[in-house]
């Protein structure tokens, strides 16, 4: 048996390269989580959430048009370092992580 996470980010805009200011990288505006069990038998779902994470920033209206998402959606939402002590408990004992752009979307948490 084994756990695996299925993640998916929406953001600001596109990482800039490392050598980039940490406060002119893009922010996570939206964070989905699938939790599975993979066994013998057949994938079973753990559980699932999804974050609307406030950037602390205007979104562009190209980010709106990209994601569906509007600046009046995140305004009362948390930061994203609010929920990240519930985030690590989903992280822990994973197996492995399912992604897209698994590059990308690990760059962002790294962020």
């Amino acid at each position: 048996m084994s756990r695996w996470l299925v993640l998916d980010t929406e953001t600001t805009g596109l990482l800039l390269p490392s050598s980039a200011p940490l406060a002119q990288q893009p922010k996570i505006i939206e964070l989905a989580l699938i939790e599975i069990e993979v066994t013998s038998e057949a994938p079973r779902l753990i559980r699932e959430n999804a974050w609307l994470i406030n950037p602390g920033e205007s979104l562009s209206p190209e980010i709106t048009r990209i994601t569906g998402l509007k600046n009046e959606d995140l305004a009362d939402q948390p930061a994203f370092a609010a929920i990240l002590p519930e985030l690590i408990d989903w992280f822990l004992g994973v197996s492995g992580l399912v992604a897209h752009n698994l590059p990308f979307d690990l760059g962002m948490l790294a962020n």
